[in-house]
């Protein structure tokens, strides 16, 4: 019903509110309502990260892109980790104002993008292509995974006696730093791994995993956070690309906003799984459940292996020539 511009200076709007409203609560209950508008809002400016870059780019200039935008996305995140850390040694109200950084945001867009045309409004509901969904799911499955890092990573710190809490801010921190990295070399890993590209980030994630269960120092921690974060955002812009290759204008933002969907459902069912995992198989402790993801992870890659020798373009075009 609405032009993408209008959509997303509305997101903005009700991100500021939503992220920076709780600063000012007094409750448990009213900081919940914040922190839910603040989701509404990300749910409507996200997909138009890529939405955009799948209108205005075509072939490897959106390829490159689409990483810069993942890039970028975990540059802030980590910015925005160290940042309000430090505002919360001064009061646990302060980091709440992070968020007013999306006022130039909304300036600049508000300023400079264009009103698209009559045309590209949404008015199609037909159904997606069959593949879009599937790519939603391994998106929901990819953040299901991945999110265990930052829900556990500090009680697993403590638990283990591998240092102070004010350690697990640096863990994530190299958990994004891998993240800032891959999307910076998004175009050309994929260029030199080409159809193997998942399986390669795939085994690189188990592998992150398989090195927090072994984990008894900070060092090999911080290994194995930075390699989940590389590997999980060198399939991010991959996982967008596919999705948006070959699509009309008018279904860019609705491809998109489904994979976001997928993403914050992954992240909030993730320690729901966490929980019923434990419990499932009888052992509750964080170790073993790097162990079972780390596992998880690697029956994926066996998948990914198996779909590549059935169904890969690369192989049969290296077969027949």
């Amino acid at each position: 019903y609405f032009s993408k511009r209008r959509v997303l200076l509305a997101g903005l709007i009700i991100y500021v509110a939503g992220g920076a409203g709780g600063g000012i609560s007094n409750s448990i209950y009213t900081l919940l309502g914040f922190r839910a508008l603040l989701g509404l809002g990300v749910g409507m400016v996200m997909p138009f990260s890529t939405a955009l870059i799948s209108d205005l780019f075509e072939g490897a200039d959106r390829a490159r892109l689409m990483g810069l935008s993942s890039s970028s996305n975990m540059l802030g995140g980590m910015l925005a980790l160290l940042f309000s850390g430090f505002l919360a040694s001064f009061s646990w109200r302060l980091p709440f104002a992070i968020y007013f950084f999306a006022i130039p945001v909304f300036l600049m867009n508000f300023r400079y993008l264009p009103e698209p045309p009559e045309n590209e409004i949404l008015t199609d509901k037909g159904k997606l292509q069959t593949r879009v969904y599937w790519l939603a799911l391994a998106m929901f499955l990819l953040n299901l995974t991945f999110y265990v890092l930052p829900l556990t990573m500090a009680l697993f710190i403590t638990e283990q006696s591998l240092g102070s809490p004010g350690i697990c801010g640096l863990a994530i921190a190299f958990s994004t730093a891998g993240g800032f990295l891959a999307g910076l070399c998004f175009q050309k890993i994929r260029e030199l791994t080409r159809s193997y590209h998942v399986s390669l980030m795939l085994g690189i994630m188990s592998a992150g995993f398989l090195l927090l269960y072994y984990s008894y120092d900070i060092f090999t921690l911080f290994l194995g956070a930075g390699l989940i974060g590389f590997a999980n955002r060198s399939i991010y812009p991959l996982v967008f690309l596919k999705a948006t290759l070959g699509i009309d204008r008018t279904r860019s933002v609705r491809v998109t906003a489904t994979l976001s969907g997928m993403i914050y459902l992954g992240q909030f069912i993730s320690p729901l799984f966490i929980l019923s995992m434990g419990h499932l198989l009888g052992n509750t402790s964080l170790r073993f459940n790097y162990l079972i993801i780390g596992m998880i992870i690697f029956t994926g890659l066996l998948g990914s292996l198996v779909y590549i020798f059935l169904f890969s373009t690369d192989r049969k075009v290296r077969e027949k020539g």
